[in-house]
């Protein structure tokens, strides 16, 4: 443990010892409560290597809103991020980048984000590379971009390695390494790589042609709510795809748990089924409850069928 000084008690203090204070102020134990001071003792203790004080700041203080506004959240992430803590450096790039309880500041994302990448900070190394790619808060300069990318997916971090991937699969030759960047995307854990993956194995395109190992894939990608995985579960039943024999109650199952997602062609695709009665008995009630969801959701085409079924 690391001694510090704290005014509060007139005594050298360890980093347990401000963190067991902070908790105190916190939650209003022999002290008055006070949020603001409890976050200025979580940072100090933070500062002096307490695991449970970065714990407590980062994934409580900054994600329930215990302090009264988003002001005052933001101001004593800015302290941290000012101290050198590169977790708030990250946190506050994002909150600029975002407009997250701000105004978005491009020039503001660039510059904390620089700082925490300074500090090998791998999810704001990548993203410093998508604000050099698109010009933000910089000037646009591809190069960096890739070498910051590249750097990420050096550290692990999945969409980088997703995204390096994605790129050679569009550069003649390098289909093979490629796809070893997406599978180590899908190996760490990465919804969107597990679904390209999982495509790749069903199909047999540039990897063993293996179903079964497709649809774990594609399963996994789905249970992280990754919708567009859901939709093609339901697709592979629907239509009794790559050897896999129809099954419209498992069909109708991914279709809408794509749906309670957010993806507006399982809305449309629901309403078929339902409206015509596709390995299911014929429901107007649900059909039109899926059309009219597809309309709000900006399929107009939906109306057109609404009003067909109406004028019938």
């Amino acid at each position: 443990m690391k001694a510090g000084n704290n005014q509060d008690f007139g005594m050298s203090m360890n980093d347990a010892e401000i963190y067991a204070l902070g908790r105190m102020y916190e939650f209003g134990i022999t002290v008055e409560q006070d949020h603001r001071k409890a976050a200025e003792l979580y940072i100090e203790a933070a500062e002096m290597g307490n695991e449970q004080a970065k714990n407590v700041f980062f994934f409580d203080f900054d994600q329930k809103p215990r302090i009264n506004t988003k002001q005052e959240r933001v101001a004593t992430i800015m302290e941290a991020a000012q101290m050198g803590y590169v977790d708030a450096q990250y946190s506050l790039g994002g909150r600029y980048r975002g407009g997250i309880g701000m105004r978005k500041s491009y020039p503001a994302a660039f510059y904390w984000l620089s700082k925490a990448a300074e500090q090998g900070h791998v999810e704001a190394t990548y993203y410093l590379g998508a604000m050099y790619l698109r010009g933000r808060g910089t000037e646009v300069d591809i190069g960096k971009a890739k070498e910051l990318t590249r750097k990420a997916a050096d550290l692990g971090y999945a969409p980088a390695q997703h995204e390096i991937g994605k790129v050679l699969l569009g550069e003649e030759g390098r289909k093979l390494e490629a796809i070893e960047w997406i599978r180590r995307s899908s190996d760490n854990g990465y919804r969107i790589a597990q679904l390209d993956l999982g495509t790749m194995h069903l199909q047999g395109d540039g990897v063993e042609f293996d179903p079964i190992r497709g649809m774990e894939l594609l399963t996994s990608s789905a249970k992280q709510r990754y919708a567009s995985a859901a939709y093609k579960l339901g697709e592979i039943f629907d239509k009794g795809q790559y050897g896999f024999e129809k099954d419209p109650e498992k069909a109708i199952r991914w279709y809408k748990k794509a749906q309670r997602i957010g993806y507006v062609g399982a809305e449309l695709r629901l309403a078929q089924i339902y409206q015509n009665g596709e390995g299911v008995e014929r429901d107007l009630f649900q059909c039109i409850k899926y059309y009219k969801l597809a309309d709000q959701h900006g399929w107009h085409y939906a109306n057109n069928m609404l009003m067909e079924i109406f004028a019938n």
